[in-house]
């Protein structure tokens, strides 16, 4: 989140992403909770994106100078250091999670990931059922038996 570095004092970030329940995705909404004053939005347009696990970050109040932006920047920085100049084994090292840390995000962060979360995985749900009950298949399903043409 280059943005973080250019956004003004009480800006607002949108960022587009990806699977609010992966736990790189955990980071950055927990992140972003602590250096948005204005509160964090989750937002999914359910025509374009309703079957996809894209949503969008709405940040309000950013904070840029604040302790919170700045150890996220720092992180985020080591982060990228580590995926670009590291060897495999230095990033998984760099990457790997603890059980306690987990426990600890979820503990602190959890109840709000669930509020900010809820909203986007119930549009995601409802238009995944849908799309079953109307016979939506894979394209691997879709596709002719090998062997099987004329």
């Amino acid at each position: 989140m280059l943005a973080l570095q250019r956004v003004r004092a009480g800006g607002t970030l949108v960022v587009l992403m990806h699977k609010a329940d992966a736990w790189r995705s955990v980071e950055l909404l927990r992140d972003a909770h602590g250096f948005a004053a204005g509160g964090l939005a989750l937002f999914k347009p359910a025509p374009m994106h309703a079957k996809k696990s894209s949503f969008y970050l709405v940040a309000r109040g950013v904070q840029p100078d604040g302790e919170a932006a700045r150890a996220a920047v720092a992180r985020w920085k080591r982060d990228w250091y580590v995926a670009t100049f590291g060897s495999d084994d230095e990033y998984r090292r760099h990457r790997a999670t603890t059980r306690e840390a987990v426990e600890a995000v979820l503990d602190d962060f959890g109840p709000e990931l669930c509020r900010l979360g809820g909203p986007v995985w119930e549009i995601q749900e409802k238009a995944l059922r849908k799309a079953v009950q109307s016979g939506w298949r894979s394209r691997a399903q879709q596709q002719p038996a090998e062997g099987g043409g004329s």
